[in-house]
């Protein structure tokens, strides 16, 4: 689907800030915007483009079916993400955007997003709707190698740019890395108002520092699938990072006639794995 004229809702799925949603605890972010450097306009130009909240982010974490979250992204590649706003007419096409770094134009991305285009904490894509007067606003994203080359990069427009701030482009700049789960756990069962906690370990395996990105969802008691949110956590060379997720079972499960047989499940997808782990539910 063109991501330029994607509108989306999925409102269900959105909405949980992690820890509940991306926390971009790993990935190198400029929320500043240099509007004020940007050209003179001419009839070419865009002067109502506003263009922030710049991230990098090895991997991007997005819907993968109508009510889960998925991870996307190999390991040779990354991604640069940015907000944009614009007013009406002056509404560039998604395409006029460019990222240039160490010499070499990179154009957005059309198919990133996953699912109908919603990333997790970006929502909605870059839309473009011109001769209106309503405000535009969405991400755009752009697909670069892993490592990046180059002392500095921008997001660039027809009558603008964005640089990027010197820590997103070092952290653009490391190599790729791998990660190993150490350890997946829930408890067995917990009653009725108890909150079950899932935690888990995660290793850098690798020679360099990296971001572990995955994504978490839950199913049952009373959804067949949610999304619960997603991960990223900064991992130095050779050691290991712990985290977990709560979530309450409340008394609505009280009126289950099949209260004996009440379970939810967590599951956690990240690039190499997809575990899941059981936990009944005792009225």
């Amino acid at each position: 689907m063109n991501r330029r004229r994607y509108l989306g809702s999925a409102a269900s799925a959105l909405g949980i800030a992690v820890t509940g949603c991306l926390d971009q605890a790993g990935s190198a972010s400029d929320d500043t915007n240099d509007s004020d450097d940007e050209t003179t306009p001419d009839e070419t130009s865009f002067p109502g483009v506003e263009v922030g909240n710049v991230r990098a982010t090895p991997e991007l974490v997005a819907m993968n079916t109508p009510d889960s979250i998925g991870t996307f992204g190999d390991s040779d590649e990354q991604y640069v993400v940015a907000t944009v706003s614009a007013e009406g007419s002056s509404a560039p096409e998604y395409g006029a955007f460019e990222l240039d770094a160490g010499g070499t134009t990179h154009s957005p991305d059309e198919d990133a997003g996953g699912m109908n285009g919603h990333l997790w904490t970006f929502e909605s894509p870059y839309q473009t709707r011109f001769g209106s007067n309503d405000s535009t606003e969405g991400w755009i994203a752009f697909t670069v190698p892993k490592p990046l080359d180059g002392e500095s990069a921008a997001i660039t427009w027809p009558g603008g740019d964005r640089s990027l701030d010197s820590d997103a482009v070092d952290y653009l700049a490391r190599p790729p890395t791998e990660f190993e789960i150490r350890e997946f756990t829930a408890p067995d069962s917990v009653e009725v108002g108890e909150e079950a906690t899932v935690s888990g370990t995660v290793e850098n395996v690798g020679d360099v520092d990296g971001t572990f990105v995955a994504a978490r969802n839950r199913s049952g008691p009373w959804v067949a699938s949610t999304p619960d949110g997603a991960l990223s956590i900064d991992v130095p060379a050779g050691e290991t990072a712990t985290w977990e997720r709560s979530h309450t079972v409340d008394e609505r499960h009280l009126d289950r006639e099949d209260g004996d047989n009440l379970s939810m499940r967590f599951h956690f997808r990240c690039r190499s794995d997809d575990l899941t782990r059981k936990v009944n539910i005792e009225i």
